[in-house]
C-alpha cells in the first residue's frame, strides 16, 4: 500500500502522510513512470486547495468529487483485495469448482401485519434440514425440508424449476436464475429497485454482515399490479477452512416483508433463520 506522496507546498519539504492508504495497483495506473504517477497525483490534491482560490465554485467541487470518488473507488478494492486474501487468496479460490453443503436450519415467523391492524398469529420455532449442489457455471439444486414441507429447486443454466410438496401444482419452471434469487416466482415481476451493502470485520478481512433490499412489480394473472418489498439482513460467524478456503460454517438472517398494491390488502410479516453447516 502506498502511504505516503510528495509535499504538496514544498518540493523539498517532508513527504505528506496520506488519509486513507492507496493500493499499489492503482498507484501503478496513474502514469507509465514513477515520475508521472506522482505529479498525476500532486494535480489531484493541488486541485482541491488551489481551485478554491484561483478557480470558480462549480470548477473547484468538480475536482474535489472526482478526488474523492477516486479515493473511494481505492478504498472498496482495497477492502475487496483484503477479503480475497482472508478467504484463502484468488488461485484457492479459483480451484474450487462444485461443492456440496448439509446442514440444519430453524424458521420462526413474527406477528402477521395487515393494514393498520395486527394480527396474532400463533408464532413458533420450526426445525429442519437442506442440502445444497452447486457447480460452476451457475449450476446448482437445493432440497430444503422444513416441518414436513419438502421444497426442491434448481437451476441447469439453461432453465430454473421449484417444487414444493405442499401444493397440488406442477413444477414451476423458468429462465436460469442464481441460488439467491430461487423464490422469485412467475416470468411477469419487474425488478425496480435492488440495493445490497455488504459489512467486513476490520481485524480479520472477512464478510460479517450483508444486507439486501429489493422491490419487485409483480402482474398477476388478472392485470392486477403487486409490489413486494424484501429486506434482508444477514450475519455470517464460525469461519473456518476447507480444502483451503475459509468459509462461514453458521449464521443467521432476518427477512421483513412488505406486501400492498392497489387490489392487494397491505401486509407486513417478519421471519428470521438460524442455520447451521454439519
Amino acid at each position: 500500500m502506498r502511504k505516503l506522496c510528495p509535499n504538496i507546498d514544498k518540493e523539498d519539504g517532508l513527504e505528506t502522510v496520506l488519509e486513507i492508504p492507496i493500493p499499489e495497483e492503482m498507484y501503478a495506473s496513474m502514469g507509465s513512470n514513477a515520475e508521472l504517477r506522482w505529479q498525476n497525483m500532486l494535480a489531484w490534491m493541488r486541485a482541491q486547495t488551489s481551485s478554491k482560490r484561483s478557480q470558480p465554485i462549480i470548477a473547484a467541487r468538480i475536482n474535489e468529487l472526482r478526488f474523492l470518488l477516486y479515493m473511494q473507488a481505492s478504498t472498496a478494492k482495497y477492502i475487496v483485495q483484503q477479503y480475497i486474501a482472508a478467504t484463502g487468496g484468488q488461485a484457492a479460490l479459483n480451484a474450487v469448482h462444485s461443492m456440496c453443503v448439509t446442514g440444519e436450519v430453524k424458521i420462526s415467523a413474527s406477528k402477521f401485519h395487515e393494514g393498520d391492524q395486527t394480527i396474532n398469529g400463533k408464532s413458533s420455532e420450526e426445525t429442519g434440514g437442506f442440502v445444497l449442489w452447486q457447480k460452476d457455471p451457475d449450476l446448482w439444486m437445493l432440497e430444503l425440508l422444513v416441518s414436513g414441507c419438502k421444497v426442491i429447486c434448481g437451476s441447469n443454466g439453461k432453465i430454473s424449476w421449484r417444487h414444493s410438496s405442499n401444493h397440488q401444482t406442477p413444477i414451476s419452471k423458468g429462465p436460469p436464475r442464481p441460488l439467491r434469487r430461487f423464490l422469485q416466482r412467475g416470468p411477469n415481476y419487474e425488478i425496480i429497485h435492488h440495493t445490497m451493502w455488504g459489512y467486513f470485520s476490520q481485524r480479520s478481512g472477512l464478510l460479517i454482515q450483508f444486507e439486501d433490499s429489493r422491490l419487485i412489480g409483480l402482474r398477476t394473472d388478472h392485470g392486477e399490479d403487486i409490489f413486494w418489498e424484501t429486506s434482508t439482513e444477514s450475519i455470517m460467524d464460525d469461519y473456518r477452512h476447507v480444502d483451503g478456503v475459509n468459509i462461514a460454517h453458521s449464521g443467521q438472517t432476518l427477512v421483513t416483508v412488505f406486501r400492498y398494491g392497489e387490489q392487494s390488502a397491505n401486509h407486513k410479516r417478519e421471519m428470521e433463520e438460524k442455520w447451521k453447516d454439519r
